[in-house]
């Protein structure tokens, strides 16, 4: 699976691998579609690998079209439909033999238009098999239905986190959260490569070089990022901790962007308790 984070989207991409594997039971390829997963809201908690089952939701089912695409001779599934009730189209169609679909290696493409800027995502895509009345319950030992399915999971290695484009010079730059509240949902809790888990976000940051400075209202210089090379971050986090190494006071703030597109200027709010 690959997972390719943009401007409030995420694109996740994976393999029809699943299609090739027969069930372990009937020995059957009986292959029924896949779901894609998304974990939201993961705080970082101590001792935690990856999300917990709760923060899991289904955003997404796709099931094979019942029929070859007329004279193609293709298994098409861009009939599917999406738990939002759109149709997607994924990047390619599959081939069909006469009796068994057997697949070639191809790919297909989930985008996530709800992801937001900034924000830690996980995903995960299963697939899972047609309903199948012939096996044994092990506990009551009656015949059950079933439906096999692989288990969704992702560790903090696996998270991604959408950002802006970086803009050509002509977009505004914006501060995210704004105004910042103390302890809001949008911090994560602290770990020893970032030691606060409190952020604000700069977005919409032009390409190559720039200064981000920024002022209290009475003009004094509370901190300066920069970006020296050539690489168009798009957008840039501020742990809300001054050039002196002081967690910053509840207050409004003025900041300027500096760049070969001239200079921008903004202000944001910071409240803490």
């Amino acid at each position: 699976m690959q997972l390719m984070p943009g401007d409030n989207v995420v694109r996740i991409r994976w393999n029809n691998a699943s299609e090739t594997v027969p069930d372990p039971f009937t020995k059957k390829l009986d292959f029924a579609g896949y779901r894609v997963w998304k974990a939201e809201q993961w705080e970082r908690p101590v001792g935690s690998t990856g999300p917990t089952p709760k923060l899991w939701s289904l955003i997404a089912e796709y099931r094979p079209a019942k029929y070859l695409e007329p004279g193609t001779g293709q298994l098409v599934l861009n009939t599917a439909r999406s738990s939002d009730g759109r149709a997607h189209t994924p990047c390619d169609t599959i081939s069909a033999s006469d009796s068994l679909y057997l697949y070639p290696v191809g790919y297909y493409e989930h985008k996530d238009r709800k992801a937001l800027n900034g924000f830690v995502y996980f995903y995960s895509v299963t697939a899972f098999d047609m309903n199948e009345t012939d096996r044994k319950d092990p506990l009551t030992g009656e015949n059950a239905t079933f439906s096999l399915s692989c288990r969704h999971v992702a560790t903090d290695e696996q998270a991604v986190v959408p950002k802006s484009d970086p803009a050509a010079g002509a977009g505004r730059v914006i501060v995210v959260p704004n105004p910042y509240y103390g302890g809001a949902d949008w911090d994560l809790v602290p770990n020893p490569k970032d030691p606060t888990g409190t952020h604000v976000d700069f977005m919409n940051l032009p390409k190559g070089a720039w200064t981000i400075r920024i002022y209290t209202v009475a003009g004094d210089l509370v901190r300066a990022l920069r970006n020296e090379g050539p690489g168009d971050v798009g957008q840039m986090k501020w742990d809300l901790v001054s050039r002196r190494g002081q967690d910053i006071v509840s207050g409004v703030y003025l900041f300027s962007v500096e760049s070969r597109f001239g200079t921008q200027v903004g202000k944001f709010a910071v409240l803490r308790d």
